[in-house]
């Protein structure tokens, strides 16, 4: 079996330390999700008019930076709209990204965090960092995705102007209802969540038009560029729930028992961006599930297949959107 085709785990978000004395008049923001994940190998996508009937631009694959590998289905979808996808298990050289035009990063770094939670080791060398910066705004395009477990800072990131927040979002306007899977989705539609004025959700006719997008385990984005578009974006009463790391270190600081570390309001955090960097584009998304084909085997029940990402809501179509606007293809 390739090296994490399936993850197994037992993710245990806790935003609380035993032990700390953290002041809070709030009950801390808990959730136990256990089960079995992997590539949704059923996912097999068949687009009418590709964008590419050949000679179509080379789109990267990361896996060389402790990544989660489920990228099989972005990579099936890219491949059927005429892209040449390559993977690679390198680091970042100049030669390497010369030769894509697309770059994906999705959920880098969490393989450290796994190990290492409290103090994940860097997905990135800050020379590679500046490389990719370098590259994208020479005209490269970037495709990043974090994991929830994994949304501390990132070197690409830093360089790159935008900041997550550690810890996950929620939103009771955007809330799935009819849930069962034991995950936390949360659907965008709408002028207030969708951006109503971005090609990425408009598409270039009204057949490419996303209407809404599905998302589970949701990073919000702290701060983004100057003139970044937010492409989704939570209602007024989201709220951030920040992790066990940042409660560990405030366990030890000289102010902690005058901390509340419960559920903070996030008014309208985003959670997608996109913006343009010198010559070149970069698409930032709070959950790589958003633009992945994986399966979810729950623990209590291991034979219900539950679908996650492209095949919930719009999300094919926004990502292929999200390509698109990367290779130059939408104005």
């Amino acid at each position: 079996m390739p090296l994490l085709s399936r993850f197994a785990f037992s993710l245990l978000l806790l935003f609380s330390v035993q032990g700390a004395t953290i002041a809070t008049g709030q009950q801390p923001y808990r959730t136990q999700i256990t089960g079995s994940m992997a590539n949704d190998s059923g996912y097999r996508p068949l687009l009418e008019k590709p964008a590419f009937s050949r000679n179509g631009l080379v789109m990267l694959l990361d896996e060389g930076h402790q990544n989660l590998v489920f990228n099989e289905g972005l990579a099936r979808l890219a491949t059927a709209d005429g892209y040449k996808v390559r993977r690679s298990q390198s680091k970042f050289t100049a030669d390497l990204l010369q030769k894509a035009k697309i770059l994906v990063i999705l959920e880098p770094g969490i393989r450290g965090a796994t190990e290492s939670p409290m103090a994940p080791p860097p997905a990135f060398s800050d020379e590679e960092a500046a490389l990719v910066h370098d590259w994208v705004a020479d005209g490269g395009a970037l495709l990043f995705a974090l994991n929830g477990f994994a949304a501390g800072p990132h070197s690409v990131l830093t360089q790159l102007g935008v900041e997550f927040n550690f810890g996950v979002v929620t939103d009771p306007q955007l809330r799935k209802p009819s849930d069962t899977s034991g995950s936390i989705e949360h659907v965008f539609s709408g002028e207030q969540f969708l951006s109503p004025s971005h090609k990425i959700i408009l598409g270039r006719s009204p057949a490419e038009q996303v209407k809404s997008v599905v998302v589970i385990g949701m990073n919000g984005i702290k701060t983004k560029p100057e003139g970044a578009a937010s492409l989704l974006q939570c209602s007024q009463d989201a709220k951030f729930n920040p992790d066990a790391r940042q409660i560990r270190a405030a366990a030890k600081s000289d102010t902690a028992t005058s901390k509340t570390w419960g559920p903070v309001p996030a008014p309208h955090a985003p959670i997608a961006i996109a913006y343009t960097l010198g010559k070149g584009r970069v698409v930032v998304l709070g959950d790589a599930r958003m633009v992945s084909a994986t399966i979810f085997h729950g623990a209590d029940n291991p034979s219900d297949d539950h679908y996650e990402g492209l095949r919930q809501g719009d999300n094919q179509q926004f990502a292929l959107n999200v390509i698109h606007w990367l290779s130059g293809l939408m104005e």
